[in-house]
């Protein structure tokens, strides 16, 4: 079977080139970032190429399903799917998350990085609660540990765009009571 006969190779397909089959992602090459194709950027507004970095295919982790790497990183402007606010995913941070983080190649950020941020409080509060709420409420006889759990309680339901949990809001009430008994205790010794 001649070359000319062969299907047509990845490579071939992109670049007109001869890869050794399995080929290797770092024989890839996107001599510029405008050809390197759309699906990495899905739903962008627009892209600077100016802020071009180039990636380091070798430490960047594509996908079992792609045909290639992300072989660029570039400034994208997206708008957040929460605020609706536009937000700019510098490429920079998509360094950062694809050559140190070994995030999937295909991935990108649909929050803006201040809804990020407040999503990551929130889960941050909701594992503090989980982890220290048995503890303020069962077994804790200090009034600023329980007062703390309150505030963590409003925190949450500060960043929540959902109410409380029933359980959370019964925590609640229950240390909103131990402390109404323990404030009550102190004022009469």
């Amino acid at each position: 079977m001649n070359k000319k006969s062969t299907p047509k190779s990845i490579g071939e397909r992109y670049y007109g080139g001869e890869l050794e089959f399995p080929f290797r992602f770092e024989d890839f090459d996107c001599p510029r970032p405008k050809d390197m194709p759309s699906r990495f950027f899905p739903g962008v507004k627009r892209l600077d190429y100016r802020s071009a970095i180039k990636a380091d295919v070798s430490r960047v982790r594509a996908s079992a399903c792609s045909d290639m790497p992300r072989c660029w990183f570039i400034d994208a402007w997206f708008d957040c799917e929460k605020c609706g606010k536009e937000y700019c995913w510098k490429a920079k941070v998509q360094q950062i998350w694809f050559e140190r983080f070994q995030v999937w190649s295909e991935a990108y950020p649909k929050l803006c990085p201040e809804c990020r941020a407040k999503r990551r409080r929130l889960h941050k509060a909701l594992n503090s609660f989980g982890i220290e709420s048995k503890h303020a409420i069962l077994r804790s006889t200090d009034v600023k540990t329980k007062q703390s759990m309150l505030e963590l309680i409003d925190t949450i339901e500060h960043l929540s765009e959902v109410p409380l949990t029933k359980g959370i809001l019964e925590k609640r009430d229950i240390l909103k009571r131990q402390l109404e008994k323990m404030t009550t205790e102190n004022r009469k010794q």
